[in-house]
Order: structure tokens, then sequence, then C-alpha cells
């Protein structure tokens, strides 16, 4: 007796979201996946899940806390990765550390937490500074529609193991307001 389902199995979306941004991204998703969207802080049982769609937000240069717990239990598996942000290397790295095959991963510009934002010039925080303004007045228009549509793109892509139209040797695109990669070689897995 084989392991094989008569349906393909759809991916899991685990996503930790603060301001919505993420979760604007796993919505979209799941809207072409057919996937479950789950809260990263309580996963559902993975033991029997797809392809893993691991969504984050940015701190400090890496996932946020939430996630990087929920990572540390993920080992073995498929998956692929999206955040609002740039930490493309130490999102990929944490995830291979663990020994699973990183698809590709997404990333793109999001409206920074106005509880941080407000904190700009007190002790201790970077200075609201007319480019800086100007560099959060830019974010707080992502992710859209546009954004959405590219990551789609993007996981259809690493799904199928193709490389990114456009993309570097490295497999690196550098849409602008977002940057994705895909470990694709043009060779279905």
């Amino acid at each position: 007796m084989t392991d094989i389902h008569p349906h393909p199995v759809p991916p899991h979306i685990l996503c930790s979201s603060i301001t919505g941004n993420t979760r604007s991204l796993a919505d979209a998703l799941a809207g072409a996946t057919g996937g479950p969207v789950f809260p990263a802080g309580h996963p559902p049982l993975l033991d029997h899940a797809g392809t893993l769609l691991l969504g984050f937000w940015v701190r400090r240069g890496l996932p946020d806390g939430r996630s990087l717990r929920l990572w540390q239990d993920i080992r073995g598996r498929r998956g692929f990765f999206f955040g609002t942000r740039h930490c493309l290397a130490a999102a990929r790295r944490l995830l291979q550390d663990n020994g699973n095959e990183v698809l590709g991963g997404f990333l793109c510009q999001g409206r920074v937490n106005p509880r941080l934002v407000a904190l700009a010039g007190k002790p201790g925080h970077h200075p609201m500074t007319p480019a800086r303004a100007a560099r959060l007045a830019e974010a707080a228009r992502h992710p859209d529609g546009a954004d959405r549509q590219a990551l789609v793109r993007c996981w259809d892509c690493c799904r199928q193991g193709l490389p990114l139209p456009g993309a570097d040797a490295a497999g690196e695109l550098d849409g602008g307001h977002f940057f994705a990669w895909s470990a694709g070689t043009g060779r279905l897995s």
C-alpha cells in the first residue's frame, strides 16, 4: 500500500500579523491555493499538513518571536515563507537549519506599526527625518494589490520548482517594493 493521497493536500498557511499586512498576504495565498489560514500562535496539528506557507513580520531583522517559536518545531517539511520588510536570508537560513526544504520566499514593504512610529525622536529611537517620513509614507501603501499578485505568482513558480521570471543567477528578484526568491531550477521535483 502506498501513502499517496487521492486528492492533493492544500498547503497550510500559518500567519503572524500585528498590523494586518501579513494577514492580507496570507489571505491572497488562501484565495489562490484553497489552503486554510491559521494564526502562528495557535497552529493546528501539522502531522498531515501539506506544504507550510509561513507568514511573519520582521522585528530587528528577524521573523517575529511568535514565528520564531513556531519555526523551531518545524523540521523536515516543505515550506515557503512570506512577510513584510526585508530579512530574506535570515528566514531562509532559519528554516533550512532545521532540515526543511525551502521552496522560496517573498517579502514586501508594509506599513509600520503606528506605536513604533510614535516613538520616533524619543531617547533610544530613530529620529523622524524628512527622508524617514517619506519612506514610512511609501511603506504605508503596501502591501497593495500588485504585491499580493506578485506573491501569488512567486508561490506558483516555487511550488512548481521553477525559477522566477527576471530573477538573477541566485534566484532572487528585486521588484522594487518586493523581493522574492525561488529555489527553483526549472526541474519539477
